[in-house]
């Protein structure tokens, strides 16, 4: 436990400084989908997300997505595996953190899918809702913000 704390205290530290030193690269990054769903309809639209990390140099990852919370009910249930945790963070944001409970090892180098994010639409307007990435961070193992190419972002469309 005392590994995952700093972890999780060199990823905010490092967060909170800006530290991001010229040259670290990394092509790691967040795919959220697309969907979309009947006006009124009761069934949720279900967006997958996957994760790329091509190598073994990446040691944390916090993801911030947005999304329209007047109009859409985000549901965790199926979201998260191997250490990614998803919550929702704030009012319209979603959080995306890589965690490993058995100390702070690199994430393994994988594309995989982190599982799926179900939204009710049912009190939604026609109308089209992006899934934007709000802010994005990769950290190496000291806690370097690791430069990226970003994450791609989804949306959700209501049809009439």
């Amino acid at each position: 436990m005392k590994k995952l704390l700093t972890g999780i205290v060199i990823l905010a530290m490092t967060a909170a400084s800006g530290n991001v030193m010229a040259g670290l690269s990394v092509d790691a990054f967040l795919t959220i989908g697309d969907g979309a769903g009947g006006l009124g309809s009761a069934t949720p639209v279900q967006i997958s997300i996957d994760v790329t990390v091509p190598d073994t140099t990446v040691y944390g990852a916090q993801i911030d997505v947005t999304y329209d919370d007047a109009n859409l009910v985000p549901d965790f249930t199926n979201c998260g595996a191997d250490g990614w945790v998803c919550n929702d963070f704030s009012a319209g944001v979603i959080r995306f953190v890589y965690l490993k409970l058995d100390g702070f090892d690199p994430l393994p180098a994988t594309s995989t899918s982190l599982g799926s994010i179900d939204f009710d639409i049912s009190s939604a307007p026609v109308g089209t809702y992006g899934l934007g990435i709000d802010s994005e961070e990769w950290t190496d193992e000291p806690g370097t913000i690791l430069s990226t190419n970003g994450s791609v972002p989804g949306s959700i469309e209501v049809l009439g």
